[in-house]
């Protein structure tokens, strides 16, 4: 077993007359220890911590100070740092990476930071990070180097401090083996099952025995002595009639009045075997609606049927499966919705949590201590009976250090609601009243991957069903369900923010196909009052399905998409906008059947339809961009991509201005008129010329041109100019190649 600290006392070595200590240890063991206590990654506060930023300087970016962990190694930079980016190659985009390398090799044994350059290619990939042998690297950043480029811009630089596999947070416990504690649980399980068996049977034998030996079998007692007592009347029968027979012979002449006699006792004696009839039929009937008597037993092997029949319905194969299945669904419903509560230790009477995670005096309120929320078992909290007004918390959340992070519930009074925690969150304290008992447990109820929303029917604290919907989309989207259906015939006045998720599909209610041609009246209407900055906003997700959603009167953006993968969006439509229509950066996605109109407010120099910047794959078809401040479409930077089909008009520049400033767009079937350009190209100087194709589109009524060609080579194939004040225009070594078409 490896331990410290120790002390490590000095001694002298007699035959080298050297000192030596007792209890010297190399750097490596003590990294082992560390690395039980902490993970790789750099902490998680300041914000600012190893944030990578441009520098001043042309081609440099800067590091702010921090600390990291490596494999046990810790890292300390306690001054900025400005660090140098290669120059750019000439003919190829390329991605540095810049990285804490930590270095055991005996000539170096330091921890510091780098670039490691990547290889310049058409489709740049960032490097591969260094962990073997005596170096072990993470990645703080990603620079995106431009070809011909000679200045860093911010918008080039992408922080992966966040990203688990390149670098992440120092956490204190990444995992938990739980194989002990489970191997209890199923201990108590299997006792559990073992004596409910043991009560069972008890219970059954002594219901044998207030039923004598069981029902089935006193009634068929009861039976068997109907059928002996009618045997004995019809024996009597028999005598009887005999009997008269006799008498009928004997006494026919003399004695009519011995014959009417006989005549009534044998009309009673048939009543009376009809009626043991009837009473045997009934005794039958009952033994088979209580009791299965198999063929040939008697009273000893009879079985309750209804005991068989579970509240549900379920016909089960025996009395005994019943009970048993019954009792172990029953136990996985309760373990499925228990509560889990938290503890929330010694309350601290006459405080309240303040807006920075500390207390402050009240006379009325009382402070919990700190409730470890790490081992969670949901990332969903639920806290009744907490205090929020003025400036009290009813909520604060802290990291693993018990480093004030955030807090919920300020302004309004506020008594029950619902926190999602974030990864790095680890505890939380809560506000009440002196009076009030607080509490705060986990929500451990299933959730379910449908949910359904209705503003005019709805209420955020149903469960989301069908006939009890939410009020608002963000609650849907906050509870964790991945399709997500919203009432169309209502109007929302709620942004919806989605933030680091995946697989999330939001939908009229009743629209359930891909057909991405949809009548107005089915939209999802998203009103922001000019007050609220976006309608739709997404940071950081992947595989996210939006289908006829409307937004209007924002501050800002109507949509909002920053580095997204795989993003559907059909049939969305944004206007009367401040900015841009859609703004998308860092986007890899399909647009269809999507509108943007009343772009731009006139106060601005620039608001586009669809605003497409950094890097990404795009492709637009049949969207249609009109009465925008400055273009309909276009595209920026390394973006790549298809316009295909389409309208573009009345804009203030170009109804199509892709590509422009490096980024390689082709376009297709499109129409674009009234406006300044029909197509509009520009380069930024120092920027490599590119070529982009432009088939099949009609360009008309344009006030400066039809296709403006300024640093691109346009490769034309059967397009159609008319009515342009110029067809084409040319400039900055711009080329407009013509191949079949009509001008």
């Amino acid at each position: 077993m490896q331990g410290f600290p120790f002390d490590s006392y000095l001694t002298w070595n007699e035959e080298t007359h050297l000192p030596s200590y007792d209890r010297g240890v190399s750097s490596k063991p003590l990294r082992n220890l560390i690395g039980q206590l902490f993970t790789t990654g750099v902490m998680p506060n300041p914000s600012n911590n190893l944030q990578v930023h441009a520098g001043t300087d042309g081609m440099t970016v800067v590091v702010s100070p921090g600390f990291a962990v490596i494999e046990g190694g810790l890292c300390l930079e306690e001054n900025s740092r400005t660090l140098a980016i290669t120059a750019s190659d000439p003919q190829f985009d390329r991605i540095d990476t810049v990285v804490v390398r930590w270095n055991e090799n005996d000539s170096v044994r330091t921890a510091d930071l780098h670039v490691v350059q990547g290889v310049p290619a058409q489709n740049p990939i960032r490097p591969t990070l260094t962990r073997e042998g005596s170096i072990y690297e993470i990645g703080i950043a990603d620079i995106f180097v431009t070809k011909g480029v000679t200045t860093i811009t911010n918008e080039k630089i992408t922080d992966t401090r966040m990203e688990s596999a390149r670098c992440g947070i120092v956490s204190s416990v990444s995992e938990w083996d739980t194989t002990t504690i489970y191997q209890q649980i199923q201990g108590e399980l299997a006792k559990f099952k073992s004596d409910e068996e043991v009560a069972f049977a008890n219970w059954f034998d002594y219901m044998k025995d207030q039923l004598s030996e069981d029902a089935a079998g006193r009634l068929q007692a009861e039976v068997d002595d109907l059928d002996n007592a009618k045997a004995d009347k019809t024996e009597i029968n028999d005598l009887a009639t005999e009997k008269a027979d006799k008498t009928e012979v004997n006494q026919l002449a003399t004695d009519k009045a011995d014959k009417t006699a006989l005549e009534t006792e044998t009309l009673t004696r048939a009543s009376a075997d009809s009626d043991l009839n009837s009473a045997i039929a009934v005794e039958r009937a009952r033994i088979d609606n209580i009791a299965s008597l198999p063929s040939g037993s008697t009273s000893g092997d009879a079985e309750l049927i209804d005991i068989r029949v579970g509240e549900d319905g379920t016909i089960y194969q025996s009395a005994g499966d019943a009970v048993r299945g019954q009792v172990s669904d029953l136990k996985g419903h309760l373990n499925a919705i228990r509560e889990v509560y938290l503890d929330p230790g010694a309350f601290t009477n006459g405080k309240y949590l303040n807006g920075v995670g500390g207390l402050s005096d009240d006379a009325g309120s009382k402070v919990s201590d700190f409730m470890y929320v790490g081992n969670r078992v949901t990332d969903i909290v639920e806290l009744k009976n907490v205090f929020a007004r003025g400036s009290r918390a009813a909520c604060a959340i802290y990291n693993s250090s018990q480093t004030f992070i955030r807090y919920v519930g300020t302004g309004t009074e506020t008594t029950n609601f619902t926190i999602i925690l974030n990864p790095d969150e680890q505890y939380i304290r809560i506000t009440a009243k002196i009076a009030d008992t607080p509490r705060a447990y986990f929500n451990k109820i299933i959730r379910r991957a449908n949910a359904y929303v209705s503003n005019a029917n709805g209420d955020d604290s149903n469960d989301g069903t069908l006939y009890a919907p939410y009020k608002t989309i963000q609650k849907a989207v906050d509870n964790g369900h991945k399709n997500i259906f919203v009432d169309a015939t209502s109007e929302y006045s709620n942004r919806v923010y989605l933030h680091n998720l995946s697989d999330i599909t939001i939908q009229p209610w009743y629209y359930r196909t891909y057909d991405t041609s949809m009548p107005d009246n089915t939209k999802i209407k998203i009103n922001c009052n000019n007050s609220i900055n976006s309608g739709v906003i997404l940071n950081q997700c992947s595989n996210i399905t939006l289908i006829g959603i409307e937004t209007f009167n924002t501050t800002q953006y109507g949509f909002s998409f920053t580095n997204c993968e795989n993003l559907k969006c059909f049939s969305c439509v944004t206007h009367d906008t401040f900015m841009d229509g859609f703004k998308l950066t860092n986007v890899d996605g399909v647009f269809e059947n999507c509108i943007a109109y009343n772009v731009g407010d006139s106060s601005l120099e620039h608001a586009d339809g669809f605003n497409i910047h950094g890097y990404g794959t795009t492709s637009f078809k049949n969207c249609i961009a009109h009465d925008c401040l400055d273009d309909g479409i276009s595209h920026h930077d390394a973006c790549t991509g298809v316009i295909d089909g389409g309208e573009y008009y009345n804009c203030g520049k170009g109804g199509v201005a892709s590509p422009t400033h490096g980024a390689q767009i082709n376009v297709y079937n499109v129409r674009s008129h009234h406006n300044a350009y029909g197509l509009y190209t520009a380069l930024e100087e120092g920027k490599t010329q590119k070529n982009s194709i432009i088939s099949n589109c009609l360009f008309h009524d344009n006030s400066n041109a039809g296709i403006l060609a300024n640093g691109y080579t346009l490769i034309g194939f059967n397009n159609v100019l008319r009515n342009n004040a110029r067809g084409t225009q040319t400039l900055s070594d711009g080329t407009y190649i013509i191949y079949e078409s009509n001008q």
